[in-house]
């Protein structure tokens, strides 16, 4: 009996992977200098995918004056033709930090306006503990239904 239990516990813990777009890197002309790395990534709770067409956007940190923002995970019904461009970060060869934020592109690589999500990921929005064990004070989180500028507080 303990046998099947566990074997229908695994296979609730398994799950396929999420529907994503077509990548496309990101060109070097994308990327903005930044004075330090971002906190660790916030803890999603992805929702239900709302048609077969919507693809999941993994939340992610945004620059934004001089500080970080989080960007919740999204799901979005891409643009037709489009590529996405998923966050990065990278040093350069001048010892700076890059970091250039998620977007879609037409063929030609240009950017294109964000599509409207769909539903957006439910974001854990506690204290950050970094690896010394010290508290860092969260960042507010953006919403994507709204103006990119537009932040909700947590």
């Amino acid at each position: 009996m303990w046998k099947v239990a566990f074997a229908l516990f695994c296979a609730a813990c398994t799950s396929a992977p999420l529907p994503a777009p077509e990548y496309v890197a990101q060109p070097s002309s994308a990327l903005e200098v930044v004075p330090f790395p971002p906190p660790p990534a916030r803890v999603e709770s992805i929702p239900k995918r709302p048609t077969d067409k919507a693809m999941w956007i993994d939340g992610e940190w945004a620059w934004h004056i001089r500080r970080w923002l989080w960007v919740r995970g999204r799901w979005v019904v891409p643009p037709v033709g489009a590529k996405y461009s998923p966050w990065t970060m990278t040093h350069g060869t001048d010892g700076k930090l890059y970091e250039a934020s998620g977007v879609w592109r037409d063929a030609k690589g240009e950017a294109l306006a964000a599509p409207p999500s769909s539903v957006e990921a439910v974001v854990y929005e506690g204290a950050i503990t970094d690896t010394n064990g010290d508290v860092l004070p969260p960042g507010r989180t953006l919403s994507i239904h709204k103006k990119r500028e537009t932040e909700v507080r947590p």
